[in-house]
């Protein structure tokens, strides 16, 4: 919503034009007269494509009952009636898929506040003739993090009341005034094009409440004045409150009969400033300094007659726990500061009072026993948490690279004494120098992770506590809980610690973590795997290990039998990792064999059968913390690539023999030892490829994307297949199928006659209700021709399936930008890429999906021009060479096959003909490339 000076009516605005980018749009344009009468003012509701609602809401009216649902932004009530909203519901919420959701309650005449309702429930009530006069609304989870909703209500007398945001009353309260209609948007916190909040959005009578308290925030100023427990500032917005003013109404002050005011002070980065009174304002303006925290009291009469409950929401801890009467509200000397905050009076004997359940303000001295602030990658020094509270992040990828670990001053007395003592396992750096009591440990502005941590208690402390202390890892997550100076986090995968978590406890306390699950996983305690091969006309070799060679290279001799084991621990949190390796042998005439373990032989021996194959994995708790690499030397291929963890390596079907082997065990996660591609064949080796400069042949070919929408410039068979449909002509020729205007035009007027969306576009769709099917639309936007060659086909064998395919079209029509299947419609370079397909080049990105698109006619330019082919001179070419045409500038235009004895088959318009290499169509050479080398 856009809010403009000057009353207009209904009205649509065609077409607009700015920077030279001509778009339409629909305006609906509501005149709208505020009560002073002094301006008058219009909405703009701009409703696009580009636009997209996010929210769907119905309100429930006197008179009339349930509206239809309207969506984000426009109006579910009635204006200028009097007819009030006696409920509402939100019916949909679409943002995707970010957890949380959406909660709203409704202030409803002669019953105040109801309980908060989420999506699809009733706020308000139903036929008992009971108006709304306020209402609040708010976003939960991940959706409050990344968006705000704004509304506004049309009240009784008031008219249009000012938008307000995130749980923010709207309406009136005290007045009588009922809620006529209500408006709603959501938008992201990223946005700057928000609603204009400065008119009052929620109007609270003053005889009708008890106390009244405006914030002013950052970048607002001072924000509308809200009562009784109300919402005072903002949240989820991530702007701090400045200053507060408060007040005691008449009403609470028995308008006038009980003496007494009140009295309060703020928290600001230096200390607590100097206590104001009623109306006076506490804090700064204009200075863009926040406040971290309040004390509230009451004072004479009031004192004894009431209690004054507040809170305070706070940038990092959300919404503390309630303070009374002079108590510390807030998080203080943290630079944390408070964004909102509420305010409630209640007389002495009243039992509807808050619970003081939770801590009402944070300080360091009583955060916790043991305090910890962790410096983040990207993020910096975080706030210092306490006694098992998360310091860093979880889920988003960032490291802890330095941090701070201190008792607090709750850990001492006239008995206890002593301190902590910590050092870090940093990236690159390995365990750095201890340091103690608050000093830092890890790196700043290195961008150096930390990947373990180890703490201990120092004094007496150390005698009667424990220290527990447990890591969020990179990859693993949390890990196990440690104590006492042992390891927690990683060694040697690089993985850095994420976040910790700290906690004390007195010794042999019930309430101890349990030590059942891993704290510290090194490359250490991996353990070592040992293997040996049984060898064709060598027998048994010696045993090795970690990485060397079993087998033989270079005598063409299979590996027959196979015994692998692993040194392990016994499972205990000290030990190395238990478990074991199982492996199998895929060999000649029998296939996979079973799977065989920890020193047992796969394979066979004196039954002169080769192995060709092998699979190998970890059981146990190795399987969990390492991975175990290994590579097959092939007869024909050598060193393949390396698989891992069961995967199959070497070659089958193909008759070669497994010669040697290489294994490897890794941290899991850390990386392989080499190249993982290419462990595994059933092909046998291909007998010709082209240099590996040029593009090469493949085993297969296949390509997505032909479902495009046609729109205008797009050329090809599709287009050609509704210009004959639609009875435009034959779509042969230069420009036959040329999606133009007359095209467009044709296409919206089918579009109009079957009730489809007059877009000119051709969609599925609409190709649909051409006659024509979805095996079409894709096929006939990206055909490839079937490969005619194998492994074993030689150079010339791939030259001829190239021409033999281009001669399956010969007297195809010539449609300009087509490479469709034979009979339906081709050119010139299109006949050339379905050939090379057939003879196993994919010339990518050059393909019929973009020679298609506008702007791609001549893809014959881009293939004279790409490096991957190898350009000859005229006087060498030969059969299967590509002929390239000029215009009279030297521009390439065409492109044909050469057969030999200076013939070429090509797509000339208007079919594919086989004619000389130079005629009176086109004769201007200019130049020669040889697809297969």
């Amino acid at each position: 919503m856009r809010r403009f000076s000057k009353k207009l009516t209904y009205f649509s605005l065609a077409c607009m034009t700015f920077t030279g980018i001509l778009f339409s749009a629909n305006l609906r344009v509501v005149a709208e007269e505020l009560e002073n009468g002094s301006e008058e003012y219009f909405q703009v509701d701009i409703s696009s494509e580009m636009q997209e609602s996010h929210i769907s809401y119905q309100a429930h009216v006197q008179n009339i009952g349930w509206q239809a649902d309207v969506n984000e932004g426009e109006t579910a009530g009635t204006t200028g009636k009097n007819l009030p909203m006696e409920a509402f519901k939100i019916t949909n919420l679409s943002l995707g898929e970010l957890s949380g959701g959406i909660e709203y309650q409704a202030h409803v005449q002669d019953i105040g506040w109801q309980k908060m309702v989420s999506q699809g429930q009733v706020a308000g009530t139903e036929g008992r003739a009971k108006a709304i006069e306020a209402l609040r609304i708010r976003l939960t989870g991940e959706v409050a993090e990344k968006f705000n909703v704004y509304y506004r209500v049309h009240s009784t007398e008031f008219g249009w009341l000012g938008w307000v945001s995130n749980g923010q009353p709207a309406g009136t309260s005290g007045h009588a005034y009922a809620a006529q209609a209500i408006e709603i948007m959501i938008l992201s916190k990223d946005s700057g094009d928000v609603p204009e909040t400065g008119q009052e959005g929620y109007i609270c009578r003053q005889n009708k409440g008890d106390i009244f308290y405006q914030a002013h925030v950052q970048n607002i100023g001072w924000m509308p004045q809200v009562c009784d427990g109300a919402v005072g500032g903002t949240t989820g917005q991530n702007k701090n409150m400045e200053a507060v003013s408060i007040r005691l109404s008449d009403s609470s002050r028995g308008y006038g009969d009980i003496i007494g005011n009140i009295a309060y002070q703020v928290y600001v980065g230096d200390g607590w400033k100097a206590e104001v009174q009623g109306g006076e304002t506490a804090g700064t303006t204009g200075k863009n300094i926040p406040i971290q925290g309040i004390r509230i009291r009451l004072t004479e009469q009031m004192e004894e007659k009431y209690d004054i409950y507040y809170r305070v929401h706070s940038a990092e801890y959300g919404w503390l726990g309630w303070a009374k009467n002079g108590e510390k509200a807030g998080v203080m000397g943290f630079s944390c500061p408070a964004q909102a905050l509420e305010i409630k009076l209640f007389t002495k004997d009243s039992l509807d009072k808050p619970e003081q359940t939770e801590r009402s303000s944070i300080s360091e001295d009583n955060l916790g026993a043991i305090v910890y602030k962790a410096h983040v990658e990207d993020i910096g020094w975080q706030q210092p948490v306490a006694d098992g509270k998360t310091a860093g992040t979880v889920g988003k990828n960032r490291h802890l690279e330095a941090i701070t670990i201190k008792l607090s001053e709750l850990m001492q007395d006239s008995e206890i004494y002593g301190g902590v003592k910590y050092q870090v396992h940093v990236e690159n750096l390995g365990w750095t120098e201890e340091v103690r009591d608050g000093a830092v440990a890890g790196t700043v502005g290195r961008n150096l992770q930390i990947e373990a941590i180890r703490i201990s208690l120092t004094g007496n402390a150390e005698q009667k506590y424990d220290v527990y202390y447990r890591v969020h890892s990179s990859n693993y997550g949390w890990l196990g809980w440690a104590k006492n100076g042992q390891n927690a986090g990683t060694s040697g995968v690089a993985l850095g610690v994420e976040a910790v978590e700290i906690k004390i406890f007195e010794k042999n306390s019930p309430n101890s973590p349990e030590q059942t699950a891993r704290s510290f996983l090194g490359e250490e305690l991996i353990g070592k795997i040992t293997y040996q091969a049984h060898v064709e006309n060598e027998g048994w070799q010696q045993e090795v290990a970690n990485g060397e060679m079993a087998g033989t290279v270079g005598k063409a001799e299979s590996i027959q039998a196979l015994k692998i084991r692993v040194d392990s621990g016994d499972g205990s949190l000290t030990d190395l990792y238990a478990g074991g390796v199982e492996y199998s042998l895929h060999v000649q005439d029998i296939g996979w064999m079973s799977w065989v373990s920890n020193g047992e032989m796969t394979g066979t021996v004196n039954q002169n059968r080769r192995s060709e194959a092998v699979k190998i994995r970890l059981t146990g708790e190795l399987q969990k913390y390492a991975d175990i690499y290994y590579r097959a030397h092939v007869s024909e291929y050598g060193w393949l690539g390396w698989a891992c963890n069961g995967q199959p390596a070497g070659s089958t079907k193909c008759a070669y023999k497994l010669q040697a082997l290489e294994i490897r065990i890794v941290p899991k996660y850390k990386s392989a030892p080499g190249s993982t591609k290419g462990y595994y064949t059933e092909k046998k080796k291909r007998i010709y490829q082209n240099p590996s400069q040029y593009y090469q042949i493949s085993t297969s070919i296949s390509l997505t994307g032909g479902g495009y929408t046609l729109s205008y410039g797009y050329e090809g068979v599709k287009v050609m297949q509704v210009i004959r449909r639609l009875g435009l002509g034959s779509g042969i020729g230069m420009g036959g199928a040329f999606y133009g205007e007359s095209v467009q035009n044709a296409v919206s007027n089918f579009q109009r006659n079957v009730g489809l969306n007059p877009t000119g576009n051709v969609d599925l769709l609409t190709w649909l209700r051409l006659g024509f099917n979805e095996i079409q639309w894709e096929q006939w936007g990206a055909y490839v021709s079937p490969l005619k060659v194998a492994e074993d086909s030689g150079r010339s064998e791939h030259i001829e399936a190239m021409i033999s395919t281009a001669y399956s079209y010969l007297g195809t029509a010539y449609v300009i930008g087509a490479s469709g299947p034979p009979g339906t419609g081709i050119d010139c370079s299109g006949l050339v890429m379905q050939g090379l397909y057939a003879a196993g080049l994919d010339i990518s990105p050059i393909n019929p999906v973009r020679h298609a698109m506008p702007g791609y006619e001549y893809e014959s330019r881009n293939m004279w021009a790409s490096s991957k082919f190898k350009h000859v001179s005229y006087n060498e070419r030969q059969r299967g060479d590509l002929i390239f045409y000029q215009n009279s500038s030297g521009v390439v235009i065409h492109v044909a096959i050469y057969l030999g004895n200076d013939m070429v088959i090509e797509a000339w318009p208007n079919e594919v003909v086989v004619w000389p290499i130079r005629n009176a169509s086109r004769s201007n050479i200019k130049g020669v490339v040889r697809p297969f080398v």
